[in-house]
């Protein structure tokens, strides 16, 4: 599980591929989500 912080300062977590979207996305903002899902293998 990753872990967010929320803008009030509490945390959420989150689960394995949303995280790793997260990561890709930041990484690499102008990734399609078709070039997305084919990375992620999902």
């Amino acid at each position: 599980m990753y872990r967010m912080t929320t803008p009030g300062g509490g945390l959420v977590a989150i689960d394995h591929l949303d995280g790793r979207i997260i990561v890709l996305l930041a990484r690499e903002p102008r990734i399609g989500v078709l070039e997305m899902s084919r990375r992620l293998g999902v």
